[in-house]
């Protein structure tokens, strides 16, 4: 056996932990360790708490008190065990200095339930453990994720360090599709077959929300919904807010009167916004559709694939990304690229976004600003891009063999 005094990061206290000879961990108890011996045939380590010392069998992890063995609490020194004459002796200490007691029996601690246990736990009883937690001696917390909504069955099984069966229990988790937490309706997607997400506004500033067979109504102020791999259809329509991460699959999103951001994810997917005031669809490798109606600002990247951008409101900022892209733009104020070449790192192609957007914002955009947040960046034109953009005020920048009117 090994045992060593650790810093927990979750309970940011120090410990002493206990090993077996393979590595495997079977638990903690106290908080310095001291001394090991051998007493009755078990390594038991000599430890201290905050304010009093304790015997550790480590097999399990059934300790016993210097306060129960001797009536008073006594911490050790290093090296406070020793045996004779079949004795077990402790060298202690406590506010009055070092004292020595010996005890008739070296069967300390004796008897009791394990303080040590591993916990193999079924979160949906289908005879697969999906977790396993070592050297438990106390309450836990575990976490895990189900790719769809239902109710589940989780089964825990406690065994000692040899495998023998110390007691089991089963409880009914409820997983729901949606949830409000600190004003935010978060929403998860059925992740082995893709959902159909629908939120609406009622009257009175409710959220109506239907995910598949699920509806209730909350009352929320934004909207999250985390996408599947699947094919999701996700319609809002109300004066919230929304963000909606939709990973992959052929996705379709409409948002009405919605300000939204949609990260669509790879596959051929579908966005459509009207009237809102600001959008943002950011498509990923695909053929996608991007298009809003009536907004005060837009921003649209296609990403990888031959993209369709069709933008309609007071200001836009669109980017095709690789591929063949089409676009049509209809904005008051616009900026156009083609393609960026991808050198830049996310969070500068961010930034870059972020200024671009503060700028057509303005009542009055500075078209020599935009161009100077541009300098040095590389269209890519080895894909034919087309299209047409009909704006009193436009930056457009484009490779030479794109066409963009």
């Amino acid at each position: 056996f090994f045992a060593g005094e650790f810093f927990d990061l979750n309970t940011f206290a120090t410990s002493v932990g206990y090993w077996n000879g393979d590595g495997d961990y079977l638990g903690s108890r106290g908080v310095s360790f001291a001394d090991f011996d051998v007493v009755g045939g078990e390594v038991v380590a000599a430890v201290n708490g905050f304010d009093d010392g304790a015997l550790v069998r480590v097999r399990d992890g059934q300790f016993v008190t210097i306060a129960e063995l001797t009536g008073s609490a006594a911490t050790f020194p290093a090296k406070g065990l020793f045996t004779t004459d079949g004795a077990l002796g402790l060298l202690l200490q406590d506010g009055d200095g070092m004292f020595v007691t010996v005890l008739d029996t070296i069967n300390t601690p004796t008897g009791g339930d394990p303080q040590f246990a591993d916990l193999f736990i079924d979160f949906n009883s289908d005879g697969t453990v999906d977790q396993i937690l070592r050297g438990v001696n106390g309450e836990v917390e575990v976490d895990t994720k189900f790719l769809r909504a239902g109710t589940y069955t989780a089964t825990v099984i406690a065994k000692d360090s040899a495998g023998s069966e110390l007691g089991r229990s089963t409880d009914m988790i409820t997983v729901s599709p949606y949830r409000v937490e600190d004003g935010v309706l978060i929403i998860g997607a059925d992740q082995t077959r893709g959902s159909n997400i629908t939120v609406t506004q009622q009257r009175n500033g409710s959220l109506r929300v239907s995910v598949d067979n699920t509806r209730g109504t909350v009352n929320a102020s934004l909207v999250e919904v985390i996408g599947s791999p699947r094919n999701d259809r996700v319609t809002f329509s109300g004066s919230f807010a929304a963000y909606a991460s939709l990973y992959g699959g052929n996705d379709t999103i409409i948002a009405i009167g919605v300000d939204i951001e949609a990260d669509l994810g790879d596959g051929n997917d579908s966005a459509l916004a009207i009237r809102a005031g600001e959008v943002r669809f950011v498509g990923g490798a695909g053929n996608d559709r991007l298009r809003s109606i009536g907004h005060q600002l837009a921003f649209f990247d296609g990403g990888i694939g031959n993209d369709t951008i069709l933008s309609s409101g007071r200001a836009a900022f669109a980017i095709g990304g690789d591929g063949r892209d089409s676009f049509t733009i209809l904005d008051r104020h616009s900026v156009v690229v083609s393609d960026i070449v991808n050198t830049q790192t996310q969070v500068q192609r961010n930034a870059l976004v972020d200024a671009v957007f503060a700028e057509i914002s303005k009542p009055n955009p500075n078209r020599g600003v935009i161009n100077s947040l541009f300098a040095g960046i590389i269209i890519d034109d080895k894909d034919q891009d087309t299209g047409l953009v009909l704006s009193r005020w436009s930056v457009k920048l484009q490779g030479q063999r794109d066409r963009i009117r």
